[in-house]
C-alpha cells in the first residue's frame, strides 16, 4: 500500500539533496488523486531547481484470499442459501477489503444430486477484483410430510380377504423434493382376523431418502351374510312314542356357504302327533361375526306305526231280562 512519490532525477556532477512535499504515498492518496508535487534538488556544486510534478495513486493489487466448501440445508420448501462470509477464508488486501459475493447464493432440489460451483469474489476498496472457486454440497434433511386416517375399517370380500391400500390409509402425503414409495407394514387380512383392529404403519421415502412413517388403526369386518341353500322338503317318521326329530346335521343342507367359517341349525328339531302332514322349518346359518342367513324347507311328519290291541281270552256276560247283552271295549281289551 506504500510507493515512491519522487521522480527520475539525474545531474552531471551528481545530486546533493533532493527534497519533495510528498515523498512516500499510500492508500490514503489515491481518494485525492491526481495531487501536484512540489521538488526542490541541489547538486554538489550548489545550484538547484525546483519544480512541480503532478502524481496519480493507484492501487491494482486484488486481495489475496482462501475459501472454505460449503454445505446448505434445505428447508421444508426445498430452497437454500449461502453467504459468502461462509465460504471466504482469510481475506487480505493492502487497501482494505469492502465486500465478498458469489455467483449464486441459493440453491433447490435438483442441486442435491451433485457438488455444486460457486464463484466466490473479494472486492477491495479501490475496486480490484480477485475471484476464487468453491464447491457447495446440497444437502435434504428434511422427511415427507404424512397425514392418515386416524382409523380404517375394512370390510371382508366374498373369498374371505381384504386388502388395504394406501388410498385407504393416507390422507395427505408431501415432500418439496418429491416421494419416492409409499408402503404398508402390512396389507392383507383374512376370516381370522374379523372383529380385531390391527396398528398399521404408513412409510412414505422422499427422493432423497429420508422417511416419515405414520400409524393408524384398522379394524376387520365380515358383513357377507351366509347364503343358506336347504332342500325342497324331507319327511320325519314318528317312532313307537309318537315322536320325531331332525338335526341340520341331517341331509337338508342343499349346498350352503360363506366366506368363512358358519354353523347350521333348524329351528324346530322335534315333532309329534300334533305335526303330523306338512310343517315349515327355517334352515338358518350364523358365521362367527353373527351375521345370518336362512331358507325355508318342509317336513313332512308321518305316523306309519300300527296300533297294539289285546284281547281277553274269557268273556263271561250276563244276559238281560230280554236275553240280550251289548259288548263293550272294556268288556274284552286285555
Amino acid at each position: 500500500g506504500l510507493g515512491n512519490a519522487i521522480p527520475f532525477h539525474n545531474d552531471t556532477c551528481g545530486i546533493e539533496n533532493i527534497v519533495s512535499s510528498i515523498t512516500i504515498a499510500d492508500c490514503r492518496d489515491i481518494a485525492d488523486s491526481p495531487s501536484t508535487v512540489m521538488i526542490y534538488v541541489s547538486d554538489l556544486n550548489g545550484n538547484f531547481k525546483t519544480g512541480q510534478v503532478v502524481i496519480t495513486v493507484v492501487d491494482e493489487l486484488p486481495a489475496n484470499f482462501s475459501v472454505l466448501n460449503g454445505s446448505v440445508v434445505l428447508d421444508v420448501n426445498g430452497d437454500g442459501m449461502i453467504s459468502a462470509s461462509s465460504l471466504v477464508s482469510d481475506a487480505v488486501d493492502n487497501c482494505g477489503v469492502e465486500y465478498s459475493s458469489l455467483d449464486r447464493n441459493s440453491f433447490v432440489c435438483d442441486d442435491t444430486n451433485a457438488l455444486q460451483t460457486v464463484v466466490v469474489t473479494v472486492t477491495d476498496v479501490n475496486g480490484n477484483n480477485a475471484s476464487v472457486v468453491s464447491y457447495v454440497e446440497v444437502l435434504d434433511t428434511m422427511g415427507p410430510v404424512v397425514e392418515v386416517y386416524g382409523s380404517v375399517d375394512l370390510h371382508l370380500n366374498s373369498s374371505g380377504y381384504a386388502v388395504l391400500s394406501v388410498s385407504d390409509v393416507e390422507m395427505m402425503s408431501w415432500d418439496a423434493c418429491g416421494v419416492f414409495s409409499r408402503d404398508l407394514s402390512r396389507v392383507l387380512f383374512s376370516c381370522e382376523d374379523a372383529g380385531e383392529s390391527f396398528l398399521v404403519n404408513l412409510t412414505v421415502t422422499d427422493v432423497n431418502g429420508n422417511v416419515h412413517v405414520n400409524t393408524t388403526r384398522v379394524h376387520i369386518y365380515d358383513s357377507e351374510t351366509p347364503t343358506v341353500l336347504a332342500i325342497s322338503s324331507t319327511v320325519v317318521l314318528l317312532d313307537e312314542n309318537g315322536v320325531g326329530m331332525i338335526s341340520s346335521g341331517d341331509v337338508v343342507d342343499g349346498g350352503s356357504s360363506d366366506n368363512c367359517m358358519f354353523n347350521l341349525s333348524v329351528d324346530v328339531s322335534n315333532f309329534g302327533c300334533i305335526d303330523l302332514g306338512n310343517v315349515s322349518v327355517m334352515l338358518i346359518g350364523t358365521d362367527a361375526s353373527g351375521n345370518v342367513g336362512s331358507d325355508m324347507f318342509i317336513v313332512s311328519v308321518v305316523d306309519e306305526i300300527l296300533p297294539t290291541a289285546s284281547s281277553a281270552l274269557n268273556v263271561t256276560l250276563e244276559l238281560n231280562a230280554a236275553g240280550t247283552r251289548d259288548i263293550n271295549v272294556s268288556d274284552v281289551n286285555g
